[in-house]
């Protein structure tokens, strides 16, 4: 089963021993992940990443920071600039943020493969095939993480399976996907359409702004 697995996650997990929340994805996008060629060949899915790696859309740009939700397309990192007010543009600022709030960072995916969608390869956290998930109690177990943010549903899914057996779980709570793509189901939500046609919002950038808000400030109430 080993041989599958085509991708390795670039970062480590980042979190201190005093961090009380912990930020949870899922996987980086494929332009971020380290290329297992080896199995991506005895798969048969070379043909699938020179295809993905052939487009320009998916070039590592400048806009692209090298960390976690670190990609243009991501909006989780701008969000956060305006919730807390801080200038959150590269990975040196985005530590400095973390450990001055006592967040940690990590996803759930050491080593997965991706399913083939309309003859490409998949991005969508359904489709990956995880072969190496990292075991998010265990990193847990040595801080005085109390809270859980997590990114979609798909990881609080997992997450709940993973801590099942386990008595003083920490508090799980799920965002909005920070993703462009979900705008569109966002856009689709009731609060949003009345918020927007009273005019208190403009997009949806702003109504996850305005709930990013509600949730991140209730826990540094919290844990400070």
């Amino acid at each position: 089963m080993n041989n599958r697995a085509t991708e390795k996650h670039p970062f480590n997990t980042f979190i201190q021993p005093d961090s009380q929340v912990l930020i949870v994805g899922s996987f980086p996008p494929i332009k971020f992940t380290e290329k297992i060629y080896e199995n991506i060949q005895t798969a048969n899915m070379s043909e699938y990443y020179k295809a993905y790696e052939n487009n320009r859309q998916n070039l590592f740009t400048n806009e692209d920071i090298s960390f976690y939700y670190g990609s243009r397309d991501n909006l989780f990192w701008k969000i956060l600039t305006k919730v807390f007010n801080q200038n959150l543009t590269d990975k040196d600022s985005i530590i400095k943020f973390l450990c001055a709030y006592k967040f940690g960072i990590t996803d759930i995916v050491e080593e997965a493969s991706r399913k083939i969608r309309s003859n490409k390869l998949s991005s969508l956290d359904a489709d990956l095939i995880i072969i190496k998930p990292r075991n998010i109690p265990e990193i847990i177990s040595s801080t005085k993480i109390k809270f859980i943010l997590t990114t979609s549903e798909f990881v609080t899914n997992y997450l709940a399976n993973q801590f099942c057996s386990i008595a003083n779980k920490p508090y799980i709570q799920t965002l909005l996907s920070p993703s462009k793509s979900a705008s569109r189901a966002i856009g689709r939500l009731s609060e949003y359409k009345n918020l927007k046609s009273s005019n208190k919002i403009k997009n949806t950038i702003d109504y996850r702004v305005m709930k990013y808000n509600e949730i991140f400030k209730s826990l540094v109430a919290k844990i400070r």
